[in-house]
């Protein structure tokens, strides 16, 4: 008994200092960073802007930290002024990487898109050794040029690993980071105590230490202290509320004046609830003082009013040791109360221990707890021991309550409330207030528990009911029946009129052309009926995207003009025998193609829901919409989704036919895509596939099998599916999509098309010696195929220029005539639109095996990943490759399922010709590829260079299984129908996902109606309410597209730019669309008014389209907007300036 009174008197005693009038000890610390001449964009020196903080400093008697970076050590003039400051000054180092820095130190600097990107500037983007020997050259230049150690360092970033190494090694007492900040220069810090100083923990630097122990031994103070109330948002709007004059007094963003800075200064240092209060204040050589030198000069002469009255201006390294002084063992509780200091109604507190962070509002919603996060300062930060190329750290503990990473808040009190107070107690923090139905409420913050009108919950319990209560939505119902919208016979009709159409069509625009380039050659005439339509496809896609720079698409008619005079009456119609073989060889195609179509014809057809999308249709098939929209306005290609920027790094040609094709005959891209080019690339399929395998097995057969492969081969995903789930799924288990998905992946089903009719010509200009007639189509499908599907076309090109150079050494140059202008013609059409794109292939060996093994969403083999990275941890390198080879198999075989069946007769495979050499090359590339790179953006994307892989093996396995039937007769049947057997279940799998009436995504008939009328106005950029995966959770299957995936569909169904969309593609395509997608916000949000009248003019924003859903009411006449357009679904706004 005796033990618990002392030890709440000893409570008592501990909590009195934070119940005085204000904080007892106030600080101000002066930080300037102190950057060199590397990325320097001002025009002016470096040393500049410094020379003139240190005057105005120097004016009004303070004192300062310099915190110089490496890079400007190198700068003779920056190393005089450093030289010559006075003592009572303090110089540091600031820790942002540069290549400069990066030389001196002897490693290789991490070049991104921006040098403020996390992979580049902080110490994380690099490898432990890698960050110990830039520490050690900093420290070993700075004490060469100044004579002395720093004791303080900054940077917006430092890991604990990092910081542990330099107070270990080099005594550093102090670190500055930044405030918290959540997509500004495009990384993360967030989480930490709220803008105030604490002591980092050993193991990860965001959160406090809870013992001696686990202390680093240096105090972390923060740059740029938020406005507690306006900061708590993910934009670069939320953290420039702050008090930094290049954020509050920066015409970019708030233009507020001095007098914010001092609210701001009087929250964190006249503080009745702490017995301390500190500020960083500085501002950036490189920020100009033309802009905000006068701003900076206002905040240091309130600085030197406040020393005036008692406020300590002192140093980092000073300040930490009076810190430490005070509170010796852990930093203590933090408790901030304000109002807004914008002068609204609302309020916040932010209560921080070593064990947990909360923030508390008062918002137009009523009392929320808008952030509740635990402190373990156990659990390593994510780049503690690893090279990070970005830093997310907002997203490192993911059971957090936190509205802005993940939506989560818990509202309390709905409406207004009154009569707050605010009251520190012996365990922690009381908050109270009158609620709207004037009930008084009482929220207690303990040590371990949150207890709210006397229930208690621990925190992680609390935490946890705050996020399912957040997550319980109530769906919109809706009573669709799934009919379709008009009469059955009249979506008959109109599909038959297209179908006679784009017959027509494509008899004048593929096939007369491309039999004029065939006409001279010795094939038959069957084959160049049927050459005549790929190799015709390719020659108009080739005229469109020569005409589509002088945006004039009808000249394309002189082609077949041309063609006709040249061909005149020699015109060639296929010869049918009517034979058996004939007979089953087209059911089979016919057949198969219908099953490939039934993943397509439904989609895009109007129902009583709208347009319907099934599979991956909701987003793949509005991407290329897009696509083909943009190029009805001519090339170069602009980017559908990414207003007044051009499209690179991706091959388009499939969307130039598209779009082409539609603007000359009047079919919508929706019915060209989902029906009718579906059509054409099935069946054409199918019998090239047969043509190539009959010739190259002389095996009528075998080129059967090989077609039953193509359409219908499939992984043994479906074995373990079995097994796990009783279902037949898992098509793409081991990650390759099978034989009946190629119609979801249209590039690469023309590819296909284009492929095998160049083998198909390949294989001839081998047997018949002397075809020089057959080289030029060949090079015009080929040569065209990288800008169809770019993964093809390498594959294509790199194994064509391999053999040619083993060729070459055998001294038979005559390849050399085909490759040659094969590389110019592909180079001359993707250069041009790829050639600033930046290479988007990363060196990651193994990524696609080791992603099977390890997703919990694939294979999820967890022995075999730990013995896999047991033995490299241990050494063990028979282990470890052992792990890699059962893996590497298990891929292959895995996704090539039945086809295996390849290896039981590759003798014939292995016969050693030119023919088969580049079939061998081709499978190689199109396996080693994928297994040693993966792809910006996506890394999974790098799997589309192993479909070709398969595909090869569809047909290799056709011609195995009929070498089995004809070595083997009776037991080789047996064995091809136990192989049927086992390939079909993937397809079956597959189709149900297609074939259920109700689709998963759709676009309603009101937002059809909403964007046909957009489509009226004249063109301009549209604005579309960003994708916010929560308002999936609104909807019941059919969900719309504005909720179903991030998709440019505003823009693929209205013919209009869009400003931000499909942010998935946008992603993979290398593009930084976070700035846009933040401006997206803001506009939404409708935050400062002038900001948003400048973010409208200065991206040339012409409408705005709403979804009612999106709750989106601005004041018209104050921000310049016009109702335009408005349904029970979507209203649309037009910018009157524009």
């Amino acid at each position: 008994m005796r033990f618990l009174i002392s030890l709440l008197i000893c409570l008592i005693f501990l909590f009195a200092a934070d119940t005085v009038s204000a904080a007892s000890e106030k600080f101000i610390t002066i930080v300037n960073p102190i950057r060199g001449s590397d990325f320097f964009s001002l025009p002016q020196k470096p040393v500049t802007t410094t020379k003139q903080q240190f005057e105005a400093i120097q004016d009004r008697g303070l004192e300062a930290t310099w915190l110089v970076r490496p890079d400007a050590l190198f700068d003779d003039e920056i190393v005089n002024f450093l030289k010559n400051i006075p003592p009572e000054h303090e110089i540091g180092l600031l820790m942002e990487v540069t290549p400069t820095w990066a030389t001196s130190a002897g490693i290789t600097y991490h070049q991104n898109t921006n040098w403020h990107d996390a992979g580049s500037v902080f110490l994380t983007g690099y490898s432990l050794e890698e960050r110990r020997k830039l520490i050690d050259s900093a420290f070993k230049k700075f004490k060469e040029i100044l004579k002395f150690s720093p004791q303080s360092v900054g940077a917006w970033w430092i890991d604990a690993n990092s910081l542990i190494f330099m107070k270990q090694n080099y005594g550093i007492v102090a670190n500055l980071d930044v405030a918290d900040q959540y997509t500004t220069d495009n990384y993360q810090v967030w989480g930490q105590y709220f803008s105030t100083p604490f002591y980092p923990a050993s193991r990860n630097a965001l959160v406090p230490a809870s013992g001696a122990d686990q202390k680093i031994g240096v105090l972390t103070i923060q740059w740029a202290a938020r406005d507690p109330y306006n900061s708590f948002g993910n934009g670069v709007l939320d953290s420039t509320y702050s008090v930094q004059a290049n954020d509050y007094a920066n015409p970019k963003y708030h233009n507020l004046t001095t007098d914010y800075f001092k609210k701001l200064l009087r929250i964190y240092l006249d503080n009745p609830y702490s017995s301390l209060g500190q500020v960083t204040v500085g501002l950036e050589n490189d920020f100009s003082w033309v802009e905000y030198g006068k701003e900076y000069i206002n905040q240091l002469e309130t600085v030197a009013n406040l020393q005036k009255t008692g406020v300590k201006v002192v140093t980092m390294s000073d300040f930490a040791r009076r810190y430490s002084a005070l509170f010796p063992t852990t930093s203590p509780p933090k408790i901030i109360f304000a109002q807004d200091p914008l002068g609204g109604s609302g309020a916040v507190v932010w209560y921080q221990t070593s064990k947990y962070r909360l923030g508390w509002f008062y918002t137009k919603d009523g009392s929320v707890i808008r952030d509740l996060r635990e402190y373990f300062d156990s659990h390593d930060e994510p780049c503690l021991i690893q090279a990070c190329a970005s830093l997310n750290l907002a997203m490192m503990e993911t059971k957090n309550l936190d509205e802005v990473s993940f939506g989560d808040r818990w509202l309390i009190d709905e409406g207004k409330i009154s009569q707050i107070e605010v009251k520190p107690t012996v365990l922690g923090l009381q908050i109270s207030y009158l609620n709207q139905a004037n009930t008084k409420r009482t929220l207690e913050f303990l040590p371990n528990d949150i207890k709210i009108d006397g229930i208690s919950r621990p925190i992680s319990v609390a935490i946890s009911q705050a996020i399912s209560s957040s997550h319980q939505v109530t769906k919109m119902p809706h009573s669709f029946q799934n009919y379709l919208y008009e009469n059955i016979f009249i979506v008959l009709f109109k599909q038959l009129k297209n179908l006679m159409i784009f017959l027509i069509f494509s008899a004048i625009f593929f096939y007369l052309p491309g039999l004029s380039v065939l006409r001279k050659t010795t094939l038959t005439d069957n084959e160049k009926f049927i050459l005549s339509i790929p190799l015709g496809i390719c020659l108009f896609t080739l005229g469109a995207f020569l005409l589509g720079f002088v945006k004039f698409y009808w000249g394309l008619l002189a082609i077949p003009l041309i063609s006709i005079l040249y061909l005149q009456k020699n015109l060639i119609r296929p010869k049918i025998s009517w034979s058996r073989e004939f007979l089953i060889s087209s059911l089979l195609i016919i057949g198969a193609s219908v099953v490939w179509l039934l993943t397509s014809v439904k989609n895009g057809l109007l129902f009583d829901y709208g347009l319907g999308f099934w599979g991956p249709n909701g987003h793949d098939a509005i991407w290329h919409f897009s696509l083909a929209e943009r190029v009805k306005e001519g090339l170069p290609l602009q980017s559908p989704n990414f207003s007044n920027t051009v499209l690179t790094n991706y091959h388009y040609f499939y969307d130039l036919l598209l779009g082409v094709t539609s603007q000359l005959t009047s079919i919508s891209v929706n019915d060209l895509y989902f029906r009718l080019y579906p059509l054409v690339l099935a069946i054409f399929i199918g019998i090239l596939t047969y043509l190539l395998v009959n010739a190259w097995s002389n095996s009528r057969l075998a080129a059967k099998w090989s077609v039953f492969f193509v359409y219908f081969g499939g992984s043994f995903g479906w074995v373990l599916s079995y097994f796990k789930e009783k279902s037949l799924g898992g098509e793409s288990l081991f990650w390759a999509q099978q034989s009946i998905s190629t119609l979801l992946n249209h590039p690469l089903a023309i590819s296909l098309l284009l492929f095998l009719a160049g083998l198909v010509l390949f294989q001839k200009l081998n047997d018949q010696k002397r075809q020089q007639a057959l080289m030029i189509p060949l090079i015009i499908l080929w040569g065209s195929l990288i800008e169809f599907k770019v993964y093809g076309g390498i594959l294509v090109l790199a194994s064509l220029f391999l053999l040619t150079l083993i060729e070459t050494v055998k001294q038979k140059y005559d390849l050399i005539k085909l490759t040659g202008p094969m590389l110019i013609l592909s180079a001359l059409i993707f250069l041009p639109n790829n050639l600033a794109g930046g290479t988007l292939l990363i060196f990651s060996p193994f990524w696609l095996v080791h992603s099977m093994v390890d997703s919990v969403d694939r294979l999820n083999f967890a022995r075999l990943s730990l013995a896999r990275m047991n033995g490299l941890e241990t050494g063990n390198y028979f282990k470890f490759l052992a792990a890699e080879v059962l893996g590497l198999i298990i891929f292959v075989i895995g996704n090539l399922g039945t086809r295996i069946v390849v290896l039981l007769s590759g003798a014939k495979f292995l016969k050693l010709n030119r023919w088969n050499l580049f079939m061998g090359i081709f499978l190689g590339l199109s396996l080693t590829i994928p297994l040693l790179f993966i792809q910006k953006g996506g890394s999974f994307n790098i799997v589309q260079f192993f479909y070709y892989f398969i595909f090869i093996f569809n047909l290799l396995a056709g011609i195995s299984i009929a070498f089995l039937i004809n070595q083997f007769k009776s037991w080789g049947k047996i064995f091809a129908l136990v192989i049927v057997i086992l390939t079909i279940p993937t397809t079956f799998d597959t189709l149900n996902h297609f074939l259920p009436q109700r689709p998963p995504a759709r676009i309603s008939r009101a937002e059809l109606a909403a964007l046909d009328f957009l489509r009226q106005l004249p063109q301009g950029v549209v604005l579309n309410f960003y994708y916010d995966e929560r308002l999936k959770q609104k909807f019941v299957e059919p969900i719309p597209l504005l909720a179903y995936e991030s998709t440019g569909y505003v823009g693929a169904f209205s013919g209009q730019r869009e400003f931000l969309a499909d942010t998935v593609n946008l992603n993979i395509l290398g593009v930084d669309f976070r700035g846009r997608l933040q401006i997206a916000k803001d506009i939404f949000a409708l935050r400062e008014e002038e900001i948003v009248k400048r973010y409208l003019q200065e991206f040339k924003i012409k409408y705005i389209y709403t979804p009612k859903i999106a709750d989106f009411t601005p004041d018209q006449q104050k921000f310049d907007l016009k109702s335009i357009y408005k349904n029970e679904e979507v209203e649309i706004f037009q910018n009157i300036n524009l």
